[in-house]
């Protein structure tokens, strides 16, 4: 990152008084404007059903207030859940959209969407329904009148996102299941004096995901498909979190019980793990075990002597694969850390740190 002068600092900052105010976060430099663009062929308005005032209000309708209004205030919920065939669902701290019919439509649909945003894809496997962005700056809070927008290059938000995206298909519902998950880095400044000069480096660190971020993907990706957002925000505002989650890390049987059955525990548990940033090597649904590998950002608390947290209090783990299994508990489950491998000593550490994670990732 090259160092930007005072006199650069000063336009920026002079820049920045006169910005327009942004209604949403996800920003990225080749993003287009969903709200104009058009509805990928083949997918057509589905039928409303025999209730005539419905279809009238599709076909008159063009915002949130009208449609209120034309309604006369009754709820909007039944109207929302049909339209277009899709649904925004959340449970705790994991929301996803569920679209009527196969997923191949919604594959290729989440790629164009993600790529018109200005992301490439980085990795794809339709066989699991995995796509993975590459990384793309959020230039959410760069200044955006016509000096910032001349001067562009100049101007850093100091945040980089991509995104993880799951299909799921339920052939009983004859559903797919979207899940689309946010990583984030952000930039940091580290400096040196020497000689009474400083030296000024940056570096890109790990940032916390973002849930704000996947709703708004999902809402801005039901607009993408036809449906207004203002329809899918109410959902959203009227659902809230609950608690789903109890850590227990007495003794040796360190587990997270996740008071959901076994289906949607799996589900919490592969949504985590793609807001965590870990490698899933491989995954076995019937035995219940995810095969991991964790990420080089995974650090442990230190354990040592007098001098064991001198300069930092953290390190490596000494092993890096392990397996995260469920066991259904009734109407509960249950979820335990073992050692892919040989067991190594740092085992109780590193299991507490990867439940703790887990939950966060849960709520």
């Amino acid at each position: 990152m090259k160092f930007r002068t005072s006199i650069i600092l000063a336009v920026c900052f002079i820049a920045s008084c006169s910005s327009t105010t942004r209604d949403y976060k996800g920003v990225y430099k080749a993003s287009i404007d969903l709200e104009d663009l058009e509805v990928p062929p083949g997918l057509d308005k589905p039928e409303a059903g025999s209730d005539s005032t419905l279809k009238e209000l599709e076909r008159s309708v063009k915002t949130y207030s009208s449609y209120e209004e034309k309604l006369g205030g009754q709820p909007t919920a039944k109207y929302a859940q049909s339209y277009e065939g899709m649904r925004f669902v959340r449970s705790g701290n994991l929301f996803w959209l569920e679209v009527d019919g196969a997923g191949e439509a919604v594959w290729e649909d989440i790629k164009t969407f993600f790529t018109r945003l200005g992301f490439k894809i980085k990795r794809e496997h339709p066989r699991i329904g995995f796509i993975e962005t590459d990384w793309l700056e959020n230039r959410y809070d760069v200044p955006t009148n016509f000096l910032t927008e001349f001067l562009s290059g100049l101007f850093s938000s100091g945040y980089m996102d991509r995104y993880r995206i799951r299909l799921e298909w339920d052939p009983k519902a004859e559903l797919t299941r979207l899940f689309v998950n946010h990583q984030g880095l952000k930039e940091i400044v580290e400096g040196d004096e020497q000689d009474h000069l400083s030296e000024v480096q940056t570096k890109w660190v790990p940032r916390q995901s973002d849930p704000e971020l996947e709703i708004e993907m999902l809402t801005r990706f039901m607009s993408f498909r036809g449906l207004e957002a203002t329809i899918a925000e109410q959902h959203v505002g009227s659902v809230k979190p609950t608690e789903l989650t109890k850590l227990n890390l007495e003794g040796d049987n360190a587990s997270l019980t996740i008071n959901e059955p076994y289906a949607r525990s799996w589900r919490h548990i592969g949504i985590a793990l793609d807001r965590l940033g870990f490698l899933v090597e491989d995954k076995n649904r019937t035995a219940g075990i995810y095969y991991i590998e964790l990420p080089e950002t995974f650090v442990i608390p230190k354990q040592g002597g007098l001098f064991g947290n001198l300069f930092t209090d953290t390190q490596a783990p000494l092993h890096l694969k392990y397996l995260i299994i469920l066991e259904e508990k009734g109407v509960a489950t249950e979820v335990i850390i073992k050692a892919n491998g040989e067991v190594p000593e740092d085992m109780k550490e590193v299991t507490s740190k990867i439940l703790k994670d887990l939950q966060g990732s849960i709520l």
